[in-house]
Order: structure tokens, then C-alpha cells, then sequence
């Protein structure tokens, strides 16, 4: 049995709500295919959620943890390493720059917000390397007058 972690559809309207939209799934390959079938589901805050070390082949995060208080994101990455299992994969959408703030009326919507905070990219790498992970990719992601970092990472 192997996990994978997929963020609910739809805007948040607030800082936990970004934090909190996360689905987790017990998954298992059909018929040596590469789709996957849910076998169980619950929802978590992903800077609190708990696994049983070794539980992940692979952990994917795209444009989740950039929505995590840049503070708590090295410990969050602590126990994203501690869930998988050794040489696995990890991919993410993280700061190219440094930045934390809030975005009113996020995508047009009057009255939505969003949380953003992220540290450059340098920083994150960092980040993962001291952890005993390898960088096996790398990609800066352009956004209007700006962007994202991509990587893609096999941890210790």
C-alpha cells in the first residue's frame, strides 16, 4: 500500500483554508498500470498531519506549500522525508522568490483572499539538500511578472 496526497478543487477564501484543502489517499497500482485507485480518504491540515515513517514512494505538492507560514515549512519538510520510505520521490511547487502577504480579491473574486508565503528558491534548496536530498530537476515556473520554482527530488 502506498500514499499520494491531492489537493481539493476550488479557491480558498483564507489562510487555513489553504492549509486544511488537502485530500490524502491510500493508493495501489491496477494491473501494473499506472492509474491508482483510492482505497481510503481523509482530510488533514498538512503541517499537522501524521504518517508511519517509510508509508511514501512518492510526495507531490504542487502549489500547496507555498501556502504553509514560510516558518513552518522546514519542519514540514522533516516530516515529509520521515513519511518516505528512502529514494523517494519528491516533487513541489515552491518560491522562486521570497515573499509572504495576502492577495485580495484572488482571482477576481471580490471578497476572496489568498495567503501566500515562500522563501527564494536558494533558501528551499537548501532546504531539501541539508536534509539528504538530491535535486534531480529544477525549473523556474513564469507567472505574470514573476514565478515559481519546480523540483523534483529524491530524498535520503
Amino acid at each position: 500500500m502506498t500514499w499520494r496526497l491531492d489537493r481539493l478543487p476550488g479557491p480558498a477564501s483564507s489562510t487555513s483554508a489553504a492549509a486544511t484543502a488537502f485530500r490524502w489517499h491510500a493508493t495501489s497500482p491496477v494491473s501494473g498500470s499506472t492509474s491508482w485507485v483510492s482505497t481510503s480518504r481523509r482530510c488533514e491540515d498538512i503541517t499537522v498531519a501524521r504518517f508511519p515513517p517509510d508509508s511514501f514512494d512518492a510526495i507531490v505538492a504542487f502549489w500547496s506549500i507555498i501556502h504553509v507560514p514560510v516558518s513552518r515549512q522546514p519542519d514540514l519538510l522533516d516530516r515529509i522525508t520521515s513519511w518516505s520510505r528512502p529514494g523517494a520521490w519528491f516533487t513541489a511547487t515552491v518560491g522562486a522568490t521570497r515573499w509572504t502577504g495576502v492577495e485580495r480579491d484572488w482571482l477576481g473574486v471580490t471578497g476572496s483572499s489568498m495567503y501566500w508565503s515562500h522563501t527564494d528558491w536558494p533558501t528551499f534548496r537548501g532546504w531539501l539538500t541539508e536534509r539528504g536530498s538530491t535535486i534531480d530537476r529544477e525549473e523556474f515556473v513564469p507567472e505574470g511578472g514573476s514565478g515559481h520554482q519546480w523540483v523534483l527530488a529524491q530524498l535520503a
